[in-house]
């Protein structure tokens, strides 16, 4: 027991607070133990990715240009958070943007077209397989990519996949943020 209220011998003990335990900023209690504070830490495969956008969470995911911004946390050394937007399918730049938190990261991304086919164009990184799909990877904190889709299907809907690992962990919790955006710009922005 490392925080909390508990029983002792059925004495009430109040173990207190992750910081009053040492345990640094990111941390809270959770069923007595200090966790890394993140509503996402189940998105540890590409299997189990958390969904980030798309029409339930949001109408602005239905749109030509749109962004998200989340605030989520590296846990350990090999954790890679795994992200999925389901998007208006668009012929417009994606970007993304990991800030804040310990040390630089390494970003992947992707796009799925409607019919599931990658739709990956252009990427401002190099290119590598993961579970058989084609993603975009960067070895910093930006990346982009333009889509494209073989069929003109403007009002169906697409996933953009994102991973996000720390290239060189520092400290057992690293929180970080994410911007994911689409523009109307007719070129990835270089970096």
């Amino acid at each position: 027991m490392e925080c909390g209220n508990t029983s002792i011998c059925g004495s009430p003990t109040l173990c207190g607070t992750c910081a009053d335990n040492g345990f640094g900023a990111g941390y809270h209690c959770e069923s007595g133990r200090c966790v890394c504070e993140d509503p996402f830490e189940y998105n540890d495969s590409f299997e189990t990715f958390s969904l980030i956008c798309d029409e339930s969470l949001g109408i602005n995911c239905m749109q030509p240009a749109w962004s998200v911004d989340i605030q989520a946390t590296l846990h350990d050394s090999g954790d890679v958070d795994y992200y999925a937007l389901r998007v208006l399918d668009a012929q417009t730049p994606i970007t993304a943007q990991a800030y804040n938190g310990k040390s630089m990261r390494i970003l992947s991304m992707t796009y799925l077209c409607p019919d599931g086919f990658d739709g990956l164009d252009k990427c401002s990184g190099s290119t590598e397989k993961i579970d058989g799909i084609e993603f975009c990877v960067a070895d910093g904190d930006w990346i982009g990519i333009e889509r494209k889709c073989d069929s003109n299907l403007g009002s169906q809907v697409g996933t953009v996949l994102v991973g996000v690992q720390s290239r060189q962990f520092e400290g057992d919790c690293d929180p970080y943020g994410l911007k994911v955006l689409a523009t109307y710009g007719s070129e990835i922005p270089t970096f």
